[in-house]
């Protein structure tokens, strides 16, 4: 059990660590939530620069993880509606998102 305390404590100081580095405005919430990844928040904050070198480090597998509620890169893409970013996850046009729940973590 001790084990996977760790990691989202270890996960959390990294992130952090990247919001500091980006000087990224970004919610403790966010921040405290273990399953935010590097990627989600270089999505959500990020020069878009920072959300390629992310992908071409974490690969297609780094693009599939959630949050607890679900939420997952490509929908706080979505949500930042900025080209650069959309690119790197393929969607054919931008969904129309009634401004949800992800959007308003941004």
């Amino acid at each position: 059990k001790m084990g996977s305390d760790n990691l989202s404590v270890e996960s959390e100081a990294n992130l952090k660590e990247l919001a500091t580095h980006l000087q990224l405005d970004v919610d403790n919430d966010i921040l405290e939530d273990s399953n935010f990844t590097p990627l989600m928040l270089a999505v959500m904050f990020g020069p878009p620069k920072s959300v390629e070198i992310i992908i071409n480090k974490v690969g297609k597998e780094g693009l599939l993880k959630k949050t607890r509620k679900s939420y997952d890169a490509k929908l706080f893409a979505n949500c930042r509606n900025d080209d650069d970013i959309q690119r790197h996850f393929k969607t054919n046009g931008r969904h129309q998102c009634e401004p949800c729940q992800a959007c308003s973590l941004m």
